[in-house]
C-alpha cells in the first residue's frame, strides 16, 4: 500500500490529510475515506512531503506560516500503520521554528533525518539548509549535535531531499535559489 498526504482548502482553512490505501487501491481497513487530520491552519502550509518511517509507519511534514505574512514553522508528525499518532512524539508534532521547506527520511537503523530551510525572521535573510537527526521521541539524537548539521549557509535552499548514506548520516540534495509561495521574505 501507499501513504498519501495533502495540504486541503476548505473555505478559509487548510487542512493537512494523511491517507493510507492498501496494495489493491483501496482505502486501508481501519481508515476512513476522509483520511486522518494531521493538522489546520488558516495560513498557507505548503505541500506535504512523507517517508516511510521503517516500522510500517509514515513520518509527515510541512511548513506553515503561523500568521498572516508572519513566520513559519516546520511541522513533522510520526504516523502508524493504523493511523495512530506516536504516543512519544509531541502531540501536535515535532515543531522547528523559522522555517521555510522540509525534507524527511529513515535509515536502516531507524534514525530519523529532518532537513530545513531556516531563516532569521528579524533580519529576513537565509541562513541555509540544516538537517536534525531524531531519537526515537523526536527529540534531537545525542549523537548528532543538538541543533543539527548546517550543510548550505547563507543560501536559500528549496526542494529537499535526503537518502540514508548506510552509516548513520544523510546526503541531501536542495534546489539552491529562491521560490515564493503567498509569504515572500526577501532571502
Amino acid at each position: 500500500g501507499v501513504f498519501v498526504a495533502s495540504a486541503n482548502l476548505q473555505g478559509n482553512e487548510r487542512t493537512i490529510v494523511l491517507h493510507r490505501l492498501s496494495a489493491n487501491g483501496n482505502i486501508a481497513t481501519g481508515w476512513a475515506p476522509e483520511g486522518f487530520k494531521l493538522g489546520t491552519s488558516s495560513y498557507s502550509p505548503r505541500p506535504p512531503v512523507v517517508a516511510h518511517d521503517g516500522a510500517g509507519g509514515v513520518l509527515v511534514g510541512w511548513s506553515e506560516d503561523v500568521a498572516l505574512g508572519g513566520p513559519s514553522i516546520v511541522r513533522v508528525h510520526r504516523i502508524d500503520a493504523v493511523g495512530v499518532p506516536n504516543a512519544v512524539w509531541p502531540t501536535g508534532g515535532h515543531t522547528i521554528p523559522d522555517a521555510y521547506d522540509v525534507g524527511l527520511v529513515v535509515d536502516d537503523q531507524h534514525h530519523v533525518f529532518v532537513s530545513t530551510g531556516e531563516y532569521d525572521p528579524v533580519q529576513y535573510r537565509s541562513l541555509g539548509m540544516r538537517v536534525r537527526r531524531l531519537a526515537a521521541d523526536a527529540t534531537p539524537d545525542p549523537e548528532w549535535p543538538e541543533d543539527g548539521a548546517l550543510v548550505f549557509p547563507q543560501g536559500s535552499s528549496y526542494g529537499i531531499g535526503l537518502i540514508p548514506d548506510g552509516a548513520g548520516g544523510v546526503f541531501g540534495g536542495w534546489s539552491p535559489g529562491y521560490l515564493c509561495i503567498d509569504f515572500c521574505p526577501p532571502f
